[in-house]
């Protein structure tokens, strides 16, 4: 019985005290490897949003896109009905 409770409970018990101490005092390749190098933060900087200068013309350019964007949503739900639509507009210029 006194055998079980050493192997089961004492030496689990020494385990994690020594790799709590182990822990506690991290090699110097281990903290080398945790500090950032500047490639990642640059990545960072990039990575977060830049301000805007105002919160109106956010919320219009959300609600109606330029027309690029709309251009190239028409294009992707329907390439042939795009292609009318833009001979259609392009004949009505060269007429007009």
């Amino acid at each position: 019985m006194v055998f079980l409770v050493a192997f089961f409970g004492l030496r689990p018990m020494v385990a994690s005290l020594t790799r709590t101490a182990e822990a506690q005092n991290p090699s110097f390749d281990e903290v080398q490897r945790s500090l950032p190098t500047p490639e990642a933060a640059a990545a960072e900087t990039e990575a977060l949003p830049q301000p805007r200068s105002n919160p109106l013309e956010d919320l219009r350019r959300k609600l109606k896109p330029a027309p690029q964007e709309r251009l190239a949503r028409m294009v992707d739900l329907n390439e042939e009905r795009t292609a009318l639509i833009l001979r259609k507009w392009a004949h009505q210029e060269a007429a007009g």
